[in-house]
């Protein structure tokens, strides 16, 4: 008797540690629980009409932040998932706001990210067919976008259109395509980033996304400008906590939509590990208990920090191009 107690106290302290041993290997990588909290969280402030508000509790309804936590779900969730419901109500709410023009409030960034949502959910083909030809339509002569109808070309929005372009196949060789991604070059500053006009400070924020955009359609590691612009990038990241910032300043702290952007660019080239690592464990550290993350960076927020919506889906598509 005394010895079946014995096999039973060791096989038992056994099962405890292999338990154990697997939750520190998961806590290692923080970036699947991150993920989990952050979704929860956008299940949670969804509005009865199926939109999302910028900020819980402040306002109703806003385009956008529909467009990114619907894109969101549909990342993260299978069709028959429950949650994935709760994308079908903002992806009818999104469909159902698009212009006769083709285009989602008459704004290039609003329409660019309606396509990525409508290509993650899969459904929507005519929508996305029109918003592209209203997209190429108000393309500047310069090759690059701009946020209405009118306006000069900037980074940010040139670079999210080719981001959303190449997701729904529009391929290098396509005239638009090229007209863009030759803005992008000439656009970018001797110092490797790129400011939100041509010859503007660089910034992390339109940095980041013309990165993306040039990796996107096959710019490597060692092609010049993504070569300038990585290291430009990796210098705004922090050494104290491993955040990114907007640019060089002593009194700017690390952001955690700006390490998001950072992380989407970072995933698209290999040998990125170590600076992905501390920005990981940097989101980690800075998401609220409740899921959500605080930002200054939209613009309505005139750089007050709160907690919202927008920051919280950009730090799931990191997450999700890292593969978490």
């Amino acid at each position: 008797m005394r010895k079946k107690t014995v096999a039973w106290f060791f096989a038992t302290l056994l099962m405890v540690f292999s338990l154990s041993s697997g939750s520190e290997a998961k806590a290692d990588d923080p970036g699947a629980s991150i993920l989990d909290r952050g979704l929860k969280y956008l299940i949670q402030i969804q509005n009865s009409d199926g939109s999302w508000p910028l900020v819980a509790r402040e306002g109703g309804g806003d385009l956008e932040a529909t467009l990114w936590a619907t894109r969101s779900l549909f990342m993260c969730r299978d069709m028959g998932d429950p949650e994935y419901v709760v994308g079908l109500e903002g992806l009818a709410y999104v469909v159902a706001r698009q212009k006769m023009n083709g285009s989602f409030s008459d704004n290039a960034a609003h329409t660019a990210f309606a396509l990525m949502m409508l290509q993650e959910s899969g459904q929507g083909k005519e929508a996305m067919d029109r918003a592209v030809s209203w997209l190429k339509k108000v393309q500047n002569g310069d090759g690059g976008w701009r946020s209405g109808l009118s306006g000069p070309s900037l980074s940010i929005y040139t670079a999210v259109v080719l981001v959303a372009f190449n997701m729904v196949g529009i391929p290098a060789t396509d005239g638009a395509v090229q007209k863009g991604i030759s803005w992008l070059k000439t656009a970018q500053n001797p110092d490797g980033g790129w400011g939100m006009p041509k010859g503007g400070p660089s910034l992390c924020l339109g940095s980041s996304w013309a990165l993306t955009a040039l990796g996107a359609y096959g710019f490597t590691p060692d092609s010049k400008p993504v070569e300038k612009g990585l290291s430009w990038l990796l210098e705004m990241q922090t050494e104290r906590n491993g955040g990114f910032v907007l640019f060089h300043h002593p009194a700017l702290t690390a952001d955690p939509e700006l390490t998001a952007y950072a992380l989407i660019t970072l995933s698209r080239f290999k040998g990125q590990d170590r600076a992905i690592q501390r920005a990981v464990a940097y989101l980690a550290d800075v998401q609220k208990p409740d899921g959500v993350f605080v930002s200054n960076l939209p613009k309505e927020f005139k750089k007050k920090r709160k907690p919202n919506t927008q920051s919280t889906c950009f730090v799931i598509w990191a997450l999700k191009a890292l593969g978490r």
